[in-house]
């Protein structure tokens, strides 16, 4: 049988774990910090080419451009894996990946000057300072620091890697300060 004290002590025992439910319900929902809204999608946010533009769809040429480039890119991977550097092979596969690299923008300059002579003025305008503001929004997007504010900034430590260090700093730290 079950007495009137026991009765009591199993009813704030309820009482307690609801609380604790609606309370982490309201602190979930209402009382948490929000998380920052997702960055934009650089990819949509494109902008669009005027309707009478004549585009050309990838060449043949333009994919063997970036299939050169990217390959080039592999090699030098693949040569700085092993376990002795040749030097002269390293340069001479840097120097062709220059070539490719460059190969690449001079076509899709060109592709853009194309662009360019069908279009008017205004549309010109239009297109070409978009597509500034998106190169500007994409290139300050990876700038800034990714973290959530509530995240510490580690840029200036010393296992930071230098191009995100505060070149105000003089003086590095020592990894190892006692030894």
């Amino acid at each position: 049988m079950i007495t009137k004290r026991l009765l009591y002590m199993l009813l704030m025992v309820s009482l307690a774990f609801n609380l604790a439910v609606v309370g982490s319900l309201v602190w979930f929902k209402a009382l948490h910090p929000k998380h920052p809204p997702r960055e934009r999608n650089f990819q949509r946010d494109f902008p669009k080419m005027p309707e009478h533009i004549m585009r050309e769809e990838w060449s043949s040429e333009i994919i063997q451009y970036r299939k050169d480039f990217d390959n080039s890119k592999l090699r030098l991977m693949e040569e700085l894996q092993k376990e002795t550097l040749d030097e002269t092979i390293i340069e001479s596969i840097i120097d062709s990946s220059l070539v490719a690299q460059n190969n690449l923008e001079r076509y899709l300059g060109k592709r853009l000057v194309n662009y360019r002579e069908q279009m008017t003025a205004e549309e010109a305008d239009e297109y070409f300072g978009k597509r500034i503001e998106h190169i500007k929004n994409r290139n300050n997007y990876f700038r800034q620091s990714r973290r959530n504010p509530h995240e510490k900034d580690n840029r200036n430590h010393p296992d930071a890697r230098p191009a995100f260090r505060d070149s105000t700093r003089t003086k590095s730290r020592r990894r190892y300060p006692n030894g």
